[in-house]
């Protein structure tokens, strides 16, 4: 079994370094592997299953067997930076034949993963510093949510415009 911390488990995002310890568990089956985009940008999304806990109440957690898809390894456009050494998730069902047949080979997974994994590296030691306004969606981020985040900055822009804020915050808005 694949153990998470409370903050693991309530931040709903683990490092790298855990997640590669999940992926190479042996009770771990990767049902998908897949390079997409989401509403943040481009990422690498895998869904495995394993027995991963829930969070009930209290810290208390049990222990089932649940899938998951993680997400990370990939450019950022709300935060400007690229996800490194984080990967977030979702709860994810497996319908069908995918509960059952579709288990993809793990040292073709973790060489997938190996590669994009330096290639976001490399990309990331050239970035350019990010915005005040990134930095301000990854503080609602994790305060909140990404939706969420995003709802604010947008409310804070109109705000702005309407001069209904009474302090100065134009420079958080300078794209």
């Amino acid at each position: 079994m694949f153990t998470l911390t409370e903050a693991e488990l309530l931040d709903s995002h683990i490092s790298h370094s855990r997640f590669t310890e999940l992926v190479n568990q042996s009770s771990t089956t990767i049902h998908e592997i897949k390079l997409t985009t989401n509403l943040y940008g481009e990422f690498q999304f895998i869904t495995l299953s394993a027995r991963i806990p829930t969070l009930i109440w209290h810290g208390m957690a049990k222990t089932e067997r649940r899938a998951v898809t993680l997400w990370g390894l990939g450019y950022h456009d709300s935060r400007e930076r690229w996800l490194c050494d984080e990967w977030r998730w979702h709860e994810a069902q497996l319908f069908g034949d995918m509960r059952h047949a579709l288990k993809l080979s793990k040292p073709r997974v973790v060489n997938e993963i190996n590669e994009r994994h330096a290639f976001c590296l490399a990309e990331a030691a050239m970035s350019e510093p990010v915005s005040s306004h990134a930095r301000l969606f990854a503080l609602f981020a994790d305060l909140g949510d990404e939706d969420g985040a995003t709802t604010m900055l947008e409310d804070m822009s109109d705000a702005m415009a309407s001069a209904s804020l009474g302090i100065d915050v134009g420079d958080l808005f300078d794209e």
